[in-house]
């Protein structure tokens, strides 16, 4: 074989499925859940969306779709212009400290409200938020913006492998990847009510991520990826069940979570 040759397939193979192998370990730490530093919070009444104490503009409603939507002025292509622009001043301003952004949306408002606002807050150099589930309780999320982030681990590495819940309006579609392989479905797991996940689907998602996942010896990635007309509230009952297996220490090294595709409108 020509040196050439050789060159051209070892840069072949140091990219597996769209992953660069030759990147940095990510950090294999588990993520915190109350986040300790300077504080931004970004959430949304059922009339106006906020930054912190400052209203950003009114929240319509989209006639096309039914759903809640936001101004024409705001948006900047797939962004919210003044989202991202606050972000970036938020992020300069506690240059030299830990700055954490807290978002939540209102518990019936669909994911498709809530995505670009997430969307906007990476765009604006942001890599995590941190989900309120209660009072004081919060759970760090990973803002994927592609398959090749860096900030987490995919099928192929062999840091570890990523599940992926894929939230229909009707069942949660559970894919396993390996180290080797890109996810297949293993489970399906029916979901009845479209405004909440009943406590029998929740441990039915609970018992498969634990039995898949327990015998993993890297600290797991699950990214979920919701439909966007599921509710917010569904997203944030995932998010418990994730946060009550790591409190249990159900799986050695713990899961991180990730919301998938965050930057493209609605593919994975």
């Amino acid at each position: 074989m020509s040196l050439l040759a050789l060159v051209f397939l070892l840069s072949s193979l140091s990219s597996i499925d769209g992953v660069d192998q030759n990147r940095k370990v990510p950090d294999q730490a588990l993520a915190p859940t109350v986040p300790k530093s300077t504080q931004h919070r970004i959430h949304s009444t059922d009339s106006y969306l906020h930054y912190d104490s400052d209203v950003i503009c009114p929240i319509l409603m989209n006639p096309k779709d039914g759903m809640q939507d936001l101004p024409d002025s705001v948006w900047d292509g797939l962004v919210l212009a003044p989202i991202v622009s606050r972000v970036a001043a938020g992020i300069e301003k506690g240059k030299g400290e830990k700055t954490s952004f807290l978002y939540s949306s209102p518990a019936n408002f669909p994911y498709a409200y809530a995505k670009p606002i997430l969307r906007s807050i990476a765009d604006g150099g942001v890599h995590d938020v941190f989900v309120p589930l209660g009072e004081r309780k919060f759970f760090r999320v990973e803002l994927m913006l592609a398959k090749n982030s860096h900030g987490v681990v995919h099928s192929g590495d062999k840091t570890g492998f990523n599940t992926i819940l894929t939230v229909h309006p009707d069942s949660i579609l559970i894919y396993v990847n390996t180290t080797t392989s890109n996810g297949v479905v293993t489970h399906r797991v029916p979901s009845n009510d479209r405004s909440k996940f009943s406590e029998a689907e929740l441990r039915g998602v609970d018992s498969v991520l634990v039995q898949k996942l327990s015998k993993n010896g890297f600290l797991s990635w699950v990214g979920i990826d919701p439909h966007p007309s599921i509710p917010f509230y569904k997203l944030t009952q995932l998010l418990a069940v994730v946060d009550r297996i790591n409190r249990a220490k159900a799986v050695p090294r713990g899961i991180n979570v990730f919301l998938y595709g965050v930057y493209n409108p609605w593919e994975i």
